[in-house]
């Protein structure tokens, strides 16, 4: 029986309700090697199968012997990595057996914390940058210092879209850079007939109801256009921090009888959302603390589903959606162009369907899984 080589992926939580992208790629790189996770807390509320990897949990130490002898630890190891003595142990006896292939850590902080580890015994690192780690986070002098170190260290460079580039200053780099999004499953987001027994033209968001994402300014653009389209309905599909706040908004603006909150759903339920959609939204911005996005999952998950997409000018989604051909892009923080865009679909079925063909058929060239996971092994097997 041929022996997978071993790679080890690194988050700090495995998986967190809004980082299902973390699990994916920790599935593909399975396909070709045995992967090891790595974390401080394993969660599963999507019921992912983690059958298939090793789990090793590292706590970090509470007593105050074990805070003493974890700085030793990090010390000694010249490393950022905070574990208990114990916790220090089990990792080690991984590491130094020497056939570890690589690590793969998820977001920048993750990768600046482990990447003393990684060195002090000889193990290439690879980091992904999602968001905010390569936007608002950059604002943190002593994580913004440590960059520069980490990628002359790292064998490999992923950024989820390619405005990272400029933020992160990665051009003395740009030979360890890989530019891989995240992916969707067409195998999973398959056209299901549509047994709505009404009439109307549905809007559909899904994602965190979070600043960067522009909802309730998409709930005032909506009550607008429903004053002249009674035919009209809006489903949000999501949790976060602007929730109450957008709820409290549809009840001011009126029209809250066509306004539908799912809070937080399943990709299940996301998917049966997205194939009742005629119309998909996703106003996503940045924020006043210069959060950002990467490359957004729901606008694949609804182009996968032939559904025509309004979306923004920000961050990766222009890498993806070329306005008129395969949707609509208008800039950040706009509604007029946002309202004059969605209400050009509303009027317009044919330019609905057109969009939606071309958007289908961007996804399936580009941004499946089976793309984005041959693309992800082939950086480990260079390795």
């Amino acid at each position: 029986m041929e022996t997978k080589e071993k790679i080890i992926v690194y988050n700090r939580a495995f998986c967190l309700i809004s980082e299902t992208f973390v699990y994916q790629q920790a599935r593909d790189l399975a396909q070709n090697f045995e992967v090891h996770l790595l974390a401080r807390e394993f969660t599963n509320p999507h019921g992912f199968d983690y059958s298939i990897f090793n789990q090793h949990l590292v706590k970090r130490p509470k007593s105050w012997i074990g805070r003493v002898a974890g700085k030793a630890i990090r010390t000694w190891l010249n490393t950022d990595f905070e574990m208990g003595f114990r916790s220090y142990l089990r990792l080690r006896k991984l590491l130094k057996k020497g056939d570890i292939g690589a690590i793969h850590a998820h977001f920048g902080p993750n990768a600046v914390e482990i990447m003393g580890l990684a060195r002090a015994f000889d193990i290439p690192l690879v980091v992904t940058f999602h968001g905010h780690d390569a936007s608002r986070l950059l604002k943190n002098e002593s994580y913004k210092k440590k960059l520069p170190e980490l990628f002359e260290y790292a064998s490999g460079i992923i950024i989820v879209s390619r405005h990272m580039i400029e933020n992160l200053e990665l051009e003395p780099w740009l030979e360890k850079v890989h530019v891989i999004p995240c992916s969707v499953d067409p195998q999973k987001f398959v056209i299901q007939k549509n047994g709505r027994s009404s009439d109307a033209i549905r809007i559909v968001h899904s994602g965190r109801i979070a600043s960067t994402k522009g909802v309730p300014d998409l709930v005032k653009v909506f009550s607008e256009l429903a004053d002249n389209y009674p035919n009209i309905e809006l489903h949000i599909a999501g949790d976060g921090e602007e929730l109450q706040r957008t709820k409290a908004l549809a009840r001011e603006r009126g029209h809250n009888d066509k306004i539908t909150f799912y809070g937080r759903v399943s990709q299940e339920q996301v998917r049966d959302l997205l194939n009742g959609a005629d119309i998909f939204v996703l106003n996503s911005r940045t924020d006043a603390n210069g959060d950002m996005e990467g490359t957004p999952v729901s606008i694949l998950e609804a182009m996968c589903l032939k559904k025509p997409v309004v979306s923004t000018i920000h961050a990766g989604i222009p890498d993806v959606i070329q306005h008129r051909k395969n949707g609509l892009l208008v800039p950040e923080y706009a509604n007029d162009e946002l309202k004059a865009c969605i209400e050009r679909l509303i009027c317009d079925s044919e330019l609905r369907e057109q969009l939606g063909e071309e958007a289908q058929a961007t996804v399936k060239k580009s941004y499946t899984n089976k793309v984005m996971r041959q693309r992800i092994n082939r950086i480990f097997e260079e390795i």
